[in-house]
């Protein structure tokens, strides 16, 4: 009496059952299945021979669609990177977008304090590091900080422009 049972099967199979994680694990391992399953349908077929053509024929026939499965998951496999780039890409310019709009708040933050607060505020904000953190974040972003400099230059804070700049 057969036996079809999952364990039954398991034994007897070429290939090892390996649940992958995600999508693309699990096409991985489906893919790999499928060319345990090419090698096997060619032992079988180069066993066959010419001594049983009908039974090479059919194990050709099933070769060539898992040949053809082989090929597909490839094909998928492919595709998912590509989309996975174009979606990292998304999220790279959406990220920029977000720091920039960031940075674009910080600098309306500085000028407000600088204006409402004078140069007074702005050295506690230095002793704080606050605004040496905004220079560094903006010089590691490569943002041009013309506009800041200029702000800073045009409220009067020349001298704690240098000191923040030269120490």
């Amino acid at each position: 009496e057969p036996n079809f049972s999952p364990d039954g099967l398991s034994t007897r199979s070429h290939a090892e059952y390996v649940e992958g994680d995600t999508l693309n694990a699990m096409i991985k391992e489906d893919l790999i299945a499928e060319r345990i399953a090419i090698d096997s349908y060619r032992e079988m077929i180069q066993y066959c021979g010419n001594d049983d053509p009908t039974t090479r024929r059919m194990l050709e026939g099933i070769l060539a669609m898992e040949e053809e499965h082989a090929e597909d998951l490839g094909s998928l496999l492919q595709e998912l990177g590509e989309l996975l780039l174009e979606v990292l890409g998304v999220v790279a310019h959406l990220l920029v977008e977000l720091v920039g709009v960031l940075l674009d708040h910080l600098l309306e933050l500085l000028v407000v304090l600088l204006h409402f607060g004078g140069e007074r505020l702005l050295v506690r904000l230095v002793r704080e590091e606050l605004l040496v953190l905004l220079l560094h974040l903006l010089g590691e972003l490569r943002v041009e900080a013309v506009q800041l400099v200029r702000e800073l230059l045009q409220r009067g804070a020349h001298a704690i422009f240098v000191w923040v700049f030269y120490i």
